[in-house]
């Protein structure tokens, strides 16, 4: 999300990001993938300027509080990985000179260290490099590249339903995939919008009815400021739903996933001190959330009611007679 700030802030519309997948090179002719090492995440982004690095320096930062940043994402790099790597060329509002800062983050970081001097290199961005993938994270994420792309769409979803999203592109050992592609192609293909108002707070549901063949459960996700936060299987919730579902009109098996966001959300999200956001490992929490009133988590209840039962209604309509294609848009 950093990254996407950053293009967002320099060049909105054409910013690009690169995650760059790297893989314990002795296991590398292993059939599942070698395991993940390190990381790294290119973008063509502000960078860390003077304003940017001072709140990366600061602890509960407000600097991007209006964008849905709490100022502590930086600490949670440490939870999963050794240190982090950052090389950054940048120019400094109403200056022509670029600057360069390069400096490791980990437990004995030390910011006056980090100075910037003039850059031999004009091209302004960012590297971060995340090196060091620990347990139980490393063992925890996705083996292969196409799996991880799905994840990093699944995460940024509302991100990737925005007009001015960067273009997002994963490498990993010769293997090239746009996440941008994955949403369009399995995403967004199969997309439908329902707004709704629970004690006077205002919710959009989206709905997705994802192709991809290696997913088996139907999913229920929560988002705060444009990204996932917290997901619920389906099938905790409606009965006989433990496998995938086909499309009567082109016979192609699905997954079903519905993601709620409000403001109302994004006042309330609760960030945990975790970095990697796998099933068993989320990074933050949705506080289940009084809705005016002194029923403590009655908004999570009916929140999460509401398109349940629309989706159930939705599901007995496609084994019934075919018509969820178009009763889906009205999720």
């Amino acid at each position: 999300m950093n990254s996407v700030q950053a293009v967002q802030e320099r060049v909105p519309g054409a910013g690009r990001i690169v995650i760059e997948i790297e893989r314990e090179r002795a296991l590398l002719d292993m059939d599942e993938g070698a395991p993940i090492y390190a990381f790294t995440i290119r973008d063509n982004g502000a960078g860390f300027n003077d304003a940017n690095f001072d709140s990366f320096n600061t602890a509960f930062s407000e600097y991007k509080l209006a964008r849905g940043g709490k100022g502590l994402g930086r600490f949670t790099w440490l939870k999963a990985f050794q240190r982090v790597e950052i090389r950054s060329v940048f120019q400094e509002e109403g200056e022509s000179t670029p600057y360069v800062r390069t400096f490791t983050f980990d437990e004995i970081y030390d910011p006056d260290a980090a100075g910037a001097v003039p850059a031999d290199d004009p091209h302004i961005g960012t590297s971060v490099r995340l090196v060091g993938f620990r347990e139980p994270y490393r063992g925890e994420c996705p083996r292969t590249v196409e799996l991880i792309a799905q994840k990093v769409v699944e995460h940024f979803l509302l991100l990737f339903l925005q007009s001015n999203c960067p273009h997002i592109e994963l490498r990993d050992v010769g293997e090239r995939v746009v996440a941008n592609d994955v949403f369009r192609d399995s995403f967004k293909a199969g997309a439908s919008v329902h707004k709704f108002e629970l004690k006077g707070h205002h919710f959009t549901f989206h709905g997705f009815r994802l192709a991809t063949p290696r997913l088996s459960r139907h999913r229920l996700t929560y988002a705060a400021n444009d990204r996932g936060v917290l997901s619920e299987n389906l099938d905790d919730h409606i009965t006989n739903l433990s496998s995938r579902l086909t499309d009567p009109n082109t016979e192609a098996s699905f997954v079903y996933l519905g993601v709620v966001q409000s403001s109302y959300l994004n006042d309330r999200v609760i960030h945990h001190s975790s970095a990697a956001r796998t099933s068993s490992a989320p990074v933050s929490v949705v506080d289940r959330l009084p809705a005016r009133g002194p029923d403590q988590g009655s908004a999570h209840r009916h929140c999460c009611q509401l398109p349940l039962e629309r989706t159930w209604a939705w599901l007995q309509r496609l084994r019934a007679d075919g018509s969820a294609p178009d009763a889906c848009m009205h999720l």
